[in-house]
């Protein structure tokens, strides 16, 4: 077991590595952190010290917890002296001590023949969130081309459609307890019977690690396959990490292709998907376009604060109530947030405009877009919405926020809008246009339709997929080919 370790870090994803290697029986010595409130302080009954005290460590372990700051972390350590084959990331660490501790588990060559058996990530849970839905889409069409899939979800989770039922791959991991190396061991051990396997990961996590950790042991039985839903700095840092055990990323906007490879990852291991969504051959609705009704509009996703931005839906609201704005609002999604936003809603005094329509399956999805005659959205960051998309296939003109991929669906002033991320006052005046000009409903609606129509078909989907599903593994892309 590695010994001497020194965590660099205190934050949360500091303390996450912490409490992992502390599970696995490793040796670590201290903390060290860049800010100097906290140094001479214990945490977890260890002390923390100022980063300089490493140059008298230069034999030890040092694990970066930070993905932000990791680069200037690592050149403050070789600035110490500290060799740079001493120095792992978060990710690393974890690999490095489950590949040793979990070998008497998962080191045995297995496999069930020669089919390749296709593992998805949904840690998740099967929600109804975007990447949940795209993932149990994808996997029902695989199986209709003979092609061996699973969903890989927490223990208990239920499958919301009985045609997945036997498709669902209960592993020993709770989702509150994220990076425990209960989680990865448990991972690990499930996946291992599913040998040879391609994984398709979704952000890095208990799932995608326990792959890695799996791809240690069986270089020649797994590849992995890393689609990338999140349109953040961060997030491709991260994946950038972990290159050495991706065969291929998958960035779900051209946006995330472009970031990836920003990373210095190879642009030819780096490819570029548009999931598909439910779209009509021909568009067929109504719009609101009597000043004497009022102008409807939709939102569908997580109620929640971090990244969908609904502590800023007060805001609009008062804003529209300002431009005096005649307009029915429905949400529809759960979250954590949501009695907060109840409570916002009738402190606004927009209780008889707005309506929470909680969860709606997605098979309804499509009614719910098109009596809507604006979809909005106020996140910060995105992959590439399937929310907005679907709106988008059913006539509702997009009045969202810059974030990735919209570009791709989107020419702003003629099939939607494009707002600066948190400027719900300019989203206010958009749609008191619309409000004003609703001969511009029709048109901007038939365009959104016409934009996702050409490029969401699943059987183009599913063509990408059988392509990419036929690669084989390159050995420069796994560590131990």
């Amino acid at each position: 077991m590695m010994q001497n370790i020194i965590l660099f870090g205190t934050g949360d994803r500091g303390k996450k590595i912490f409490q992992f290697l502390q599970e696995v029986g490793a040796d670590i010595l201290f903390w060290i952190d860049s800010d100097p409130d906290k140094w001479n302080i214990r945490l977890f009954d260890l002390p923390v010290y100022q980063p300089g005290t490493v140059r008298k460590y230069k034999e030890s372990v040092i694990c970066i917890s930070a993905v932000d700051a990791k680069k200037e972390m690592y050149h403050t350590l070789l600035g110490y002296g500290i060799p740079k084959e001493r120095i792992v990331g978060f990710s690393e660490m974890i690999i490095r001590c489950g590949k040793e501790v979990f070998k008497s588990d998962i080191a045995q060559e297995s496999g069930n023949g020669f089919r390749q058996n296709i593992l998805f990530d949904c840690m998740n849970g099967l929600g109804l969130g975007g990447v949940e839905a795209w993932s149990m889409q994808l996997a029902e069409e695989l199986l209709k081309y003979g092609r061996s899939t699973f969903l890989v979800v927490p223990q208990n989770a239920k499958a919301p459609d009985h045609r997945l039922e036997t498709q669902i791959l209960p592993v020993k991991a709770e989702r509150n307890q994220a990076f425990s190396a209960r989680n990865i061991k448990g991972i690990a051990e499930s996946l291992e019977k599913k040998l040879p396997c391609t994984v398709i990961t979704s952000c890095v996590n208990d799932f995608f690690l326990a792959a890695c950790i799996l791809k240690e042991w069986h270089p020649k039985q797994v590849k992995i396959l890393s689609v990338v839903h999140q349109g953040i700095p961060a997030a491709y840092k991260e994946q950038a990490d972990m290159q050495q055990y991706v065969d291929r990323y998958i960035g779900v906007s051209e946006d995330i292709r472009q970031g990836i490879c920003e990373q210095g990852i190879e642009t030819d291991r780096v490819l570029h998907m548009t999931c598909p969504v439910a779209c009509a051959d021909r568009l067929e609705r109504t719009y609101t376009e009597d000043a004497a009704s009022p102008i409807r509009i939709g939102y569908a996703g997580r109620l929640e604060v971090i990244q969908k931005r609904l502590d800023l839906l007060p805001g609009l609201l008062l804003e529209l109530d300002r431009r005096k704005v005649d307009y029915q609002l429905e949400i529809a999604g759960m979250g954590a947030y949501v009695d907060t936003l109840l409570e916002c809603i009738k402190d606004t005094g927009a209780e008889k405009r707005v309506h929470l329509c909680g969860m709606i399956e997605r098979n309804q999805m499509s009614c719910f877009w098109r009596r809507q005659d604006i979809c909005i959205n106020l996140s910060d960051y995105e992959g590439r919405s399937i929310s907005v998309m679907e709106a988008m296939a059913n006539g509702a003109v997009p009045v969202v926020t810059k974030t990735s991929g919209v570009r791709e669906d989107i020419a702003d002033g003629e099939s939607g809008y494009l707002i600066e991320i948190g400027d719900y006052a300019r989203m206010a005046d958009v749609i008191c246009e619309l409000e004003k000009k609703r001969f511009l409903l029709k048109d901007m609606g038939e365009k959104a339709f016409e934009s996702i129509s050409e490029k969401c078909h699943m059987k183009d989907h599913i063509e990408f997929w059988n392509q990419v599903l036929k690669e084989r593994s390159e050995e420069r892309f796994s560590r131990n080919a």
